[in-house]
């Protein structure tokens, strides 16, 4: 048995000179992180991730859409269990949701002190999503933005929601916490994470941005109010269930 990695190996693969220059200044000093290499761009990362095995992509969002435009040829041929975070300049809805469904598990502005990095890189590494407080604060705005129900019936249907099931799911869609939900329904706060626990076991979900951004695929409406939801980080949420001893999580 091989030992164990003790640094955490990231590739950046970005098209400005000055911002991998910049990334690997942050980086090296680090503690448990290692800077493998970098490269410019779509071809250069897909060698880089071969020859190097790292265990974080730092990918740009045009390069992570290259990737992607490229089939399977491209995004198809990084290494099975390879976790990216996309960098961007501005933190619009359209790019993050874009970086969210073509598969990173991380969104962050390129302008980001050093602390947020090292964050995002190592919750990252550990399995876990990462967004700033402010992108889960845009997310929930945009999702509340979401046009007319249409998925209610599929998802009865397809992942064997209970109505009640799925009115939790719109309400956290929302941005509404446990505390709110369970006063939306007289009920305790212990049954919504319980309700949370089999909601997240039927759709395949671990977390409520996870839930949220199902919700959203699925045309779901979010029924909070603007100003309801709160802009904690995600991962860091005291609200998520605790995870079951089989999750992956």
């Amino acid at each position: 048995m091989s030992a164990r990695r003790t640094a955490i190996r990231v590739a950046i693969a970005d098209s400005q000179d000055g911002f991998r220059e910049h990334m690997r200044r942050v980086l090296d000093g680090g503690a448990g992180i290692e800077v493998v290499g970098d490269a410019t761009d779509a071809g250069g990362a897909l060698e880089l991730a071969a020859r190097t095995t790292p265990d974080v992509l730092l990918v740009e969002l045009a390069i992570s859409r290259a990737l992607e435009s490229l089939g399977s040829g491209g995004r198809d041929h990084l290494r099975a269990g390879l976790r990216s975070i996309v960098s961007v300049t501005s933190l619009d809805s359209a790019h993050i949701f874009e970086a969210l469904k073509i598969g990173a598990q991380g969104v962050v502005l390129k302008t980001s002190p050093a602390a947020v990095w090292l964050n995002s890189i190592q919750t990252v590494a550990s399995g876990h999503c990462w967004l700033a407080e402010d992108t889960v604060a845009i997310l929930v705005q945009a999702l509340q933005n979401v046009g007319p129900s249409a998925g209610d019936q599929a998802l009865s249907a397809d992942y064997s929601l209970t109505r009640r099931e799925i009115e939790i799911v719109e309400k956290i869609a929302g941005g509404l916490s446990n505390k709110e939900v369970g006063r939306e329904f007289s009920i305790r706060e212990r049954t919504v994470k319980h309700h949370l626990t089999n909601i997240y076991q039927k759709i395949g979900v671990s977390s409520r941005l996870e839930l949220a951004l199902f919700a959203r695929d699925r045309q779901i409406v979010p029924t909070a109010a603007p100003g309801q939801h709160g802009a904690r980080r995600e991962e860091e949420s005291p609200e998520d269930p605790a995870p079951l001893p089989a999750s992956t999580n």
